[in-house]
């Protein structure tokens, strides 16, 4: 009852506020008029029924009275409205700032655990890399794949020359190249004899080797002579990454399944990229390439 005479003066609170003022005006006229020039009240009978203007004159004061109390309440009762609405705006927009600071707290987290995702990879590889005394003319490179993506993506890679650490801004083709030769069979060493100064004679026999084309291996940066590719599988059924070692100089890796600690660290890798790679490496990469 409350809630709907709320409603109803806030909704027709400019109404009564033209509706007061005349009957405020009625109520005047018909109380100089409610006795004639001897002092008595004035009397009318419509034959059914009879009322004094004394009546007609409380009935409109009456309703002069309660047109101006709707009039109040309906402007009370706005203003009440606008304060809460104001509180509840004021509400809302705490709400945001602390979502906003929220999701400043969560891009900071998410940067700290890149970095240090990025940086736990970048140290492995370097010690892969001193492990295996790779010099300037070798690199060492983790890629691994997203869930329910035909990508390679680049999570890391170190040379102890600049030059060769620097990528393609192009993808690498899912189905191209050694690195998918090596999903196919479990990892790879492979040997080209070819020397990349006589780029057909390379050109020639890496399309011999490995499904991939000649503008593919033309825009690779480093046309690398050694490859030895080692796939890191999810409990045997699926290739979650690769360990790619690749060196400018023929059989550089011919003896690298011997190496126990090299061995050892593949295994960190694999129990690292295996446990974060739902959960925030396949959201934390953004760098695709080869």
């Amino acid at each position: 009852m409350k809630e709907n005479f709320k409603k109803f003066s806030i909704k027709h609170k400019f109404l009564f506020q033209i509706i007061a003022p005349i009957f405020t005006l009625a109520a005047s006229i018909c109380f100089n008029f409610r006795k004639d020039s001897s002092g008595n009240i004035i009397n009318y009978d419509l034959g059914c029924c009879n009322f004094s203007m004394q009546f007609i004159w409380i009935t409109i004061l009456v309703s002069a009275v309660l047109s101006y109390i709707i009039f109040y309440f309906g402007l009370k009762n706005t203003s009440d409205e606008n304060q809460s609405l104001k509180l509840d705006l004021e509400e809302k927009n705490k709400k945001i700032k602390e979502i906003s600071e929220s999701k400043s707290e969560l891009e900071s987290e998410y940067e700290s655990l890149r970095a240090n995702y990025d940086l736990f990879f970048d140290r492995m590889l370097t010690l892969i890399a001193t492990s295996l005394k790779l010099e300037g003319r070798d690199r060492i490179s983790v890629y691994f794949i997203p869930k329910d993506e035909e990508i390679f993506v680049l999570k890391s890679r170190f040379s102890k020359n600049k030059a060769l650490i620097k990528k393609s801004n192009k993808n690498y083709p899912f189905k191209e190249g050694f690195i998918y030769k090596a999903i196919e069979e479990g990892g790879i060493i492979e040997n080209i004899n070819a020397d990349s100064k006589n780029i057909e004679d390379y050109v020639s026999e890496v399309i011999n080797k490995c499904n991939i084309t000649r503008e593919r291996i033309i825009a690779l940066n480093m046309k690398s002579q050694s490859y030895y590719i080692k796939t890191i599988d999810e409990d045997s059924t699926e290739t979650i990454g690769l360990i790619v070692l690749e060196s400018l100089d023929p059989n550089k890796f011919d003896k690298i399944n011997d190496n126990e600690t090299f061995n050892n660290y593949s295994i960190i890798i694999k129990e690292f990229i295996s446990k974060h790679r739902d959960r925030f490496i396949s959201n934390l990469a953004t760098t695709k390439g080869f």
